[in-house]
């Protein structure tokens, strides 16, 4: 089911400068019927009902947003749609917001398959894990692998690029979940012996003068490049070592690669003690990470726009023009939005950056940031496409961030 197929009006109006944020009524039936028949209701409505007005934001471009009622979808998970018009024309969002601190509901990213380098759609990652909603998560490569900041359970498996802006589930000293958006800075360095060197990252190809490490997640083994050595380590002892060739990762330990041009002064000789350390620079966050998946840029800082696309280095395909966006935000209450924008499309133009961040402001979000968009930009619920890829279908993803509500 295609919901964003039969939409095309709106809700209630609101111009962007108000800053009102949606409300919504308390569960009532939980039965997946009324979840259809109040979303019927919703879209209905949206069709009705399209009053006028603008508001000129703070980027100088003429943004209005109109907004059907925010329905119950899950306990703790509401559901909403947006029509945005913008000087280019109109666009179209859906939204869920989540409130983690209930039991019970949970937000966690989840891998396209076994390892890094895999991809499948996020209707697919939602049946298999059974989640209520999903939306697509971090940048990746062509293979699945992301591109930047990914953590799980605790543990970093590919570092953040440029510093760049992400999203974090941390556990305060109560275990209560608390989110933060902000950047990310690895740090990791690879010791044996009497020496010390830097590490340069995870789960990635080497350069010819880098050290990096490989973890199980990575994949079965590790293809070394001509000239470069590479240290299977386990439990602090190298178990075995190669010259340019292949090398199996251990199940509970890793690889570490030192490319052709690496200082590495250690012999490739089993049984000598080497480890790296490696995780996040500074003590910044509020609390234990659980997980975390890289993005940027910023869109919001304590509630005001703050779009840091230069500073954070991004490419003209993400920074500029509008297009399909995928963002995520904090209200001031502690709940996750996440969004989705319909683009390059006849009925849907896209959002700047810019006007995203307007559009997460208008929700509430006090903190946000953009996600992978394009035709990546996907939301699910149920297991029923919520949205219109810009793609016509839904694209293969290396991740994405899924909702679960267990009552």
């Amino acid at each position: 089911m295609d919901a964003s197929a039969s939409w095309d009006g709106v809700g209630s109006g609101h111009e962007v400068a108000q800053g009102a944020g949606p409300s919504g009524s308390q569960p009532g039936w939980r039965r997946e019927r009324s979840l259809l028949v109040r979303l019927v209701f919703l879209f209905a409505l949206a069709a009705l009902w399209s009053p006028a007005g603008w508001s000129m934001p703070e980027s100088g471009n003429l943004l209005r947003i109109d907004q059907a009622r925010e329905v119950w979808v899950g306990y703790g998970v509401r559901f909403g749609l947006l029509t945005i018009q913008t000087t280019a024309g109109t666009a179209r969002a859906q939204y869920l917001r989540v409130d983690t601190r209930l039991d019970g509901v949970r937000v966690r990213p989840v891998l396209a398959g076994p390892t890094l380098n895999a991809r499948a759609t996020v209707g697919q990652l939602v049946r298999d894990h059974g989640a209520l909603a999903g939306v697509n998560g971090s940048f990746f490569s062509a293979t699945g692998r992301p591109l930047g900041l990914l953590i799980l359970d605790g543990q970093l498996h590919s570092e953040p690029i440029l510093e760049r802006t992400s999203l974090f589930l941390t556990r305060d000293r109560f275990g209560e979940p608390r989110w933060w958006i902000g950047p990310a800075r690895f740090q990791g360095l690879v010791r044996g012996g009497a020496h010390t060197r830097p590490l340069a990252g995870v789960n990635r190809q080497a350069s010819p003068g880098e050290l990096v490490v490989y973890t199980p997640l990575y994949g079965p083994e590790v293809s070394v490049g001509q000239g470069a050595r590479a240290w299977a380590v386990l439990d602090g002892q190298v178990i075995q070592a190669v010259l340019g060739e292949p090398l199996p990762i251990p199940a509970r330990g890793y690889v570490i690669v030192a490319g052709a041009e690496a200082d590495a002064p250690w012999p490739l000789e089993p049984g000598i003690a080497l480890e790296a350390v490696w995780g996040l620079a500074g003590d910044v966050l509020p609390g234990q990470v659980e997980w975390a998946v890289g993005g940027g840029p910023r869109l919001l800082r304590e509630g005001q726009v703050q779009v840091t696309a230069e500073a954070e280095r991004f490419q003209p395909d993400v920074a500029q023009g509008r297009a399909p966006r995928t963002a995520a935000g904090v209200d001031e209450r502690g709940r996750l939005i996440l969004l989705t924008v319909n683009g390059r499309q006849a009925s849907s133009v896209g959002l700047t950056l810019t006007e995203l961040a307007h559009v997460m402001a208008f929700l509430g979000a006090q903190d946000a940031l953009n996600l992978d968009g394009g035709g990546s930009s996907t939301i699910v619920l149920r297991g029923d496409l919520f949205n219109r890829p810009s793609d016509g279908r839904e694209r293969p993803v290396g991740n994405a961030l899924l909702v679960f509500s267990d009552r």
